[in-house]
């Protein structure tokens, strides 16, 4: 079966509305328009997606960077629900996977953070049946 997209967002200005103000009480001094400029438009070119496989990352404003996740390599899921984010309905996803190269994958300021929650954890263990994949704990102090 081909590989199908379930969820896509990017990170909400809202994480950075503190910063833009600095930037534009200073703006006379252009070095923080710039600066806020660059922030702009990383948080613009920053993507995550979810697809039947894989959580991808993609970031950068000139050179891109990609990182792609095998679903069955994730491990635990953690919600961060700031009060300014809160407010709008955002959130943080944070998700642990065994991969050595990204353990840790963090989702910024995405739109109803429980609900994508809940849509990796069903595509995790849909793959994970599908693969035959099982994760096993090992304590060494027992």
């Amino acid at each position: 079966m081909p590989e199908e997209k379930i969820w896509r967002g990017r990170p909400s200005h809202l994480l950075s509305i503190g910063y833009y103000g600095i930037c534009l009480l200073f703006c006379w001094l252009i070095v923080p328009l710039v600066m806020g400029i660059i922030r702009f438009l990383t948080i613009q070119t920053t993507e995550y997606e979810l697809t039947t496989e894989r959580i991808k990352l993609r970031r950068g404003i000139f050179s891109k960077e990609n990182d792609d996740i095998e679903l069955y390599r994730v491990k635990e899921f953690h919600v961060e629900e700031p009060l300014v984010l809160r407010v709008f309905g955002y959130g943080n996803l944070k998700i642990e996977t065994t991969d050595r190269g990204s353990s840790r994958i963090f989702f910024e300021g995405i739109p109803n953070p429980l609900n994508v929650r809940d849509l990796v954890r069903n595509q995790v263990e849909i793959n994970r049946s599908k693969k035959g994949v099982r994760e096993v704990d090992i304590n060494p102090e027992t």
